[in-house]
């Protein structure tokens, strides 16, 4: 039974006070963005299905602090074109979030590099201990688009499962889509979101290393107005404990 990796780098709401000093949004306007922008709830659905030879790396602070699912430079990172790179210039409605970016490498230094460094070491405590580490990245996305996506026209089924060419296995893609299906849920891939992290020392270097994201539609277990859980979730917790138990299960060669 293969151990995981469960990456949750937007579960979080915390800013600290001096980052928050850096944020040029009114307490209200800022409470709305983190309402917005964050996948609520997510360490809690997927957190409770790991077991002990797991790992959870989790970011303890918001992403609008630093986003550690971006690319750490803006230049290899395409979201950064509409100021949401790893530090975040503009929001989810694409106005100004932060009028002066030179706190961005503090940002870098004191956030974004230990959760990679975190994420880093897990990756090389299960190649290490079993040969081969599968990384499964956690989200949610609202159910309907917002004006930072690029493409509004996209599918956003209720379960969407992202890949990666190198590191995503079919087998492992098909294992998660035939399990949430079988829920009766409406799955598709790569839509409206797609890839998943890699460590970037293993990136399209080392097979041994997989990864797949799962994004849950917030529709489907929480009131998005107030971002509280739905009163019965029973039946995606239900999918999701099923849909992890058939990845633990897949035997897929590097």
């Amino acid at each position: 039974m293969t151990p995981l990796i469960f990456h949750l780098p937007h579960a979080a709401t915390a800013i600290p006070p001096d980052v928050r000093a850096e944020i040029c949004l009114s307490d209200a306007a800022l409470a709305e963005e983190i309402r917005i922008l964050t996948d609520h709830h997510t360490d809690q659905l997927f957190g409770m299905l790991a077991k002990d030879q797991d790992i959870l790396v989790r970011f303890a602070y918001s992403r609008l602090v630093t986003d550690v699912e971006r690319h750490a430079s803006d230049k290899d990172e395409p979201m950064s074109a509409r100021g949401m790179g790893a530090v975040y210039t503009h929001g989810h409605e694409l106005t100004r979030l932060r009028l002066n970016t030179a706190c961005r490498e503090d940002l870098m230094r004191k956030f974004y590099h230990p959760h990679h460094q975190a994420l880093e070491a897990a990756v090389k405590a299960h190649l290490a201990r079993f040969g081969s580490a599968l990384v499964v990245d956690c989200h949610s996305f609202p159910e309907t688009s917002k004006p930072y996506e690029a493409d509004q026209t996209l599918l956003r089924p209720e379960i969407c499962i992202g890949t990666d060419a190198f590191h995503t296995p079919e087998i492992i893609a098909v294992a998660l889509e035939r399990s949430y299906r079988s829920a009766g849920y409406l799955v598709a891939r790569n839509t409206p979101f797609a890839g998943s992290i890699v460590p970037a020392s293993s990136y399209r270097r080392d097979p041994r290393v997989r990864s797949v994201m799962i994004e849950l539609r917030r529709d489907i277990y929480m009131d998005e107005r107030t971002s509280q859980l739905l009163p019965d979730i029973s039946r995606l917790t239900n999918a999701n404990q099923a849909a992890i138990e058939a990845l633990r299960h897949v035997r897929a060669c590097p």
